[in-house]
């Protein structure tokens, strides 16, 4: 049984390099799919806007007066009109 010594020894050796090899790979693998998730995410910015470089045209009809800041509503107008829903309460 002298020979079964060695064989053990080296069995163990290729079985210590095979879970070193799966670690690595998991390894690899799991800050491969951190950076895809990192890089990937919808709120994730690319890059901060520079307010330096970055222009604001003003709207047809707006003038740049510097003195207020518009209408600042994106609903329509108000009208006078009266609804032609009317209401029934028993």
């Amino acid at each position: 049984m002298a020979s079964a010594s060695p064989r053990i020894a080296e069995a163990r050796s290729r079985a210590g390099v095979a879970k070193r090899a799966v670690l690595a790979a998991a390894v690899a693998g799991f800050v491969g799919v951190f950076v895809l998730a990192r890089t990937s995410h919808p709120g994730h910015t690319t890059a901060a806007p520079n307010p330096a470089t970055s222009s604001v045209v003003p709207a047809t009809g707006e003038s740049d007066d510097g003195a207020g800041f518009g209408s600042g509503s994106i609903a329509p107008q108000t009208q006078s009109v009266a609804p032609s829903v009317s209401t029934h309460t028993s």
